[in-house]
């Protein structure tokens, strides 16, 4: 978050502990008067119509008062008697200048880039001149009355007010300046245990600078090169003075993945907490706000599940801040959020934990209340606010459109809340589709979350899962008689497709050179080697998964935090059941989206993936062919009868690959057992925690609830959200799971309508 500053230099108390001198002494120091009549002839300048300066009068303006203060500075290191009354009025004139252009918001052009470039490094260049560099070393500050510390205030202000406009595109001036960041950080880090108040101190200009300078997301590796985040958690037990600074920095940094792996080095979750427990007092809802966004950033799934009462207040907040930004036309709330903030965090939130996306289209208590059609409303509203920002050159514009596209997509893995998006939204539909389709356009190069992917792949998920729902009905059957028809003409090998996150691509590389030497007993499908061009990318995975017989999937937390990979998982899973095999990276466990589809199945883990174990190897080699072997026999029997009339227990490979293939048909579930029923359940990826809920014993008596349930949905619906939170100690049952549940019994139902009447 960025803060105002317009008032930055007014903080600033002229130099007046000498008085000028007459003129014939003024005469007499001709270099500084050289300066001196031209601070006068630009201060006379800015008052003459600056509104009509076209772009090169406002460059010359702005060059020549950072050339005359390069100079003037330079001069302040070898301070003379003689010259010091002109030197401190010179310096005075010169705060008084950019006073006036900070009031004069005409000459204030924050697209010239070229003028905030140059701005902002001749400051980074002052701070380096040796005199300075050594003021800013020396423990005993000299007094606030001489030049150079005024200096440095003034340098430190401006430098804040420019940091607030860099570009990606200016990262290189921090190239050969690091040191001078380094410095400031010392000079903090010596006197915040000692100042009380720091109000209008060069500790604050330093603090307003990193707080600017954080807000600039791209520049927070430069952040974390120089230490920073574990400094700042450290002054935020220092001085509480300041602590909304902090906070706010510590939130800056969080927002970036570089930042969150330096910070979560640093403990700053405990730390974080611990503030909020101590100064519970002194807590308003700002700052709250950005506590619970900074704990949402850096917390796994399984600690923001451990308070769902802070949890599920920090969900309506951002819903409460993202409606009230949507009104204004920048798009900002009164405190100075703009809405992408709010909608980064929900990102995040969506990808690693389905509970908040129903809990935020669902629950949110919000003012004017909400609903499940007016949240999506809101959401596509801002996608058609923000639909031309591919044709504009603005940052902010663009990566809002970036993450606006990104929660589209996580509403669109969820068949009740993509129906209300395909049904009450055909406008926003077609900024999809034409996203999807158009790849030419140019996007500004600028960071983005790991849990964000890019505007194309994300409208091209949402397509592709728009076109399956549309195919539900139809596609298995498709796909059947695809596989039967090539049983029919010859035996082929089976396929063996590799699903995995590109962040893992060396693992990825390193398996498939030796899965490939398998290549006699089966074939291999991985991405690289069959998608040819962009355009066909989604097409041509989901054809890869269609004819695969098993599906590797390299999971790690990459694989977790990314909507890609989520969508070729719940496509196979979910719409084709097919049989997975999980390879577990490194020390990652299962949750989320992920945990509720593989519970309990085979797996190998591979803890090192620098150098392969050939253990390892040949344990998951064993599993591929033991699961082929179980698909091919599937395939070989699926000659005489249709998929749909069977279902392949999972309960006895749970634990290991099974050796039989028992098969119990549908129609005649009647005479299902409880073992068969922990299998459908598997079969359907609904999780053991609602079978175990309902314990059905027999066939028959699940075959008469489903009758019930069918009847009265909504009824049911509730009974068992309550019955599933008493036992399982304040867990919900999120809504997603419960529609499984219910389209699996209606299909049992109907295959089974003849035994249902007679019972």
């Amino acid at each position: 978050m960025n803060h105002n500053q317009a008032n930055f230099l007014y903080s600033l108390k002229p130099l007046t502990s000498i008085q000028l001198p007459d003129n014939s002494q003024i005469i007499t120091t001709c270099e500084i008067k050289e300066i001196y009549d031209k601070i006068i002839q630009l201060q006379t300048k800015i008052t003459n119509n600056v509104s009509q300066w076209d772009t090169t009068e406002r460059q010359e303006f702005w060059l020549s008062i950072m050339d005359i203060w390069i100079e003037l500075t330079k001069q302040s290191a070898a301070i003379t008697y003689n010259k010091l009354y002109l030197l401190t009025d010179c310096f005075n004139r010169i705060s008084a200048l950019w006073q006036q252009c900070v009031e004069s918001k005409s000459i204030i052009d924050i697209n010239d880039n070229y003028t905030i470039e140059k701005a902002f490094s001749s400051c980074l260049m002052m701070l380096d001149t040796s005199h300075i560099y050594n003021f800013l070393y020396k423990i005993d500050e000299i007094s606030n009355e001489t030049i150079i510390p005024f200096n440095v205030h003034l340098i430190l202000s401006v430098s804040s007010y420019f940091a607030r406009y860099l570009s990606s595109n200016h990262s290189w001036i921090f190239n050969d300046r690091m040191g001078v960041l380094i410095t400031l950080i010392n000079y903090v880090e010596q006197r915040i245990k000692l100042i009380k108040t720091l109000s209008g101190s060069i500790v604050e200009c330093i603090i307003n600078l990193f707080w600017n300078l954080s807000d600039r997301i791209f520049l927070v590796p430069i952040l974390v090169k120089i230490n920073l985040p574990k400094n700042i958690v450290n002054w935020l037990s220092y001085s509480y003075e300041h602590c909304v600074s902090f906070i706010s920095i510590i939130h800056n940094l969080s927002r970036h993945d570089e930042g969150v792996d330096a910070l979560n080095k640093c403990n700053t979750i405990e730390i974080i907490k611990n503030y909020q427990h101590e100064k519970s007092f002194m807590i308003n809802m700002e700052r709250l706000l950005l506590i619970s966004m900074i704990l949402a950033q850096l917390s796994s799934p399984e600690q923001l599940k451990c308070d769902k009462r802070i949890m599920n207040g920090v969900l309506n907040e951002l819903l409460q801040r993202t409606m009230n930004a949507a009104k204004n036309e920048s798009f900002s709330d009164d405190t100075g959020f703009h809405i992408s903030e709010f909608l980064a965090v929900m990102v995040k939130l969506f990808v690693v934990e389905e509970r908040t996306l129903d809990y935020i289209l669902c629950h949110a208590e919000t003012e004017p209340s909400s609903d499940l059609s007016s949240v999506i409303q809101l959401f596509t509203s801002l996608l058609m606010s923000f639909n031309d920002a591919l044709n504009k050159q603005n940052q902010l514009e663009q990566l809002t459109l970036i993450i606006i596209v990104n929660i589209l997509w996580s509403i669109s893995f969820q068949t009740q809340y993509l129906q209300e998006l395909i049904i009450n939204n055909k406008e926003a539909l077609l900024i999809i589709e034409s996203l999807a389709e158009n790849n030419n356009k140019e996007i500004i190069n600028q960071y983005k979350p790991r849990s964000i992917e890019s505007i194309h792949v994300a409208a091209r998920g949402i397509i592709h899962n728009i076109q399956k729902y549309s195919e539900s009905h139809t596609v298995l059957n498709h796909i059947q008689n695809e596989i039967s028809n090539k049983q029919s003409i010859k035996r082929v090998k089976p396929s063996v497709m590799i699903s995995y996150s590109h962040d893992n691509k060396k693992f990825c590389d390193k398996l498939v050179n030796f899965l490939s030497t398998k290549q006699n007993v089966f074939d291999m499908w991985i991405d690289h080697m069959n998608c040819q061009t962009a355009s066909d990318l989604w097409e041509s995975i989901a054809i890869g998964i269609e004819q695969a017989n098993v599906i590797v999937c390299l999971i790690s937390n990459y694989y977790f935090e990314s909507k890609s990979c989520r969508q070729e998982f719940v496509y196979a899973t979910d719409t084709l059941h097919k049989l997975i095999v999980p390879v577990l990276l490194e020390k990652f466990k299962p949750k989320g989206w992920l945990g509720i589809r593989i519970p309990g199945i085979k797996y190998v883990r591979f803890q090192n993936i620098e150098e392969l174990d050939q253990l390892k190897l040949m344990d998951l080699l064993d599993t591929i062919q033991a699961t082929l072997s179980l698909t091919m026999s599937s395939i070989d029997n699926s000659s005489t009868l249709q998929q749909k009339e069977y279902y392949e227990p999972t309960a006895s490979y749970l634990h290991t690959v099974p050796t039989s293939n028992h098969r119990l048909r549908i129609n005649q579930w009647l005479l299902a057992s409880k073992d068969d029923i922990e299998a459908w359940f598997s079969h359907h990826h609904i999780s053991t925690q609602l079978c175990d809920l309902y314990d059905f014993q027999t066939g028959q008596e699940m075959l008469l609830y489903g009758k019930q349930l069918i009847q009265n949905y909504e009824k049911h619906l509730d009974i068992y959200s309550k019955a599933f939170i008493k036992k399982y100690n304040g867990d919900e049952l999120l809504p997603h799971e419960f529609q499984r549940f219910m389209e699996a019994i209606k299909e049992l139902l109907e295959n089974n309508m003849t035994s249902v009447i007679s019972s």
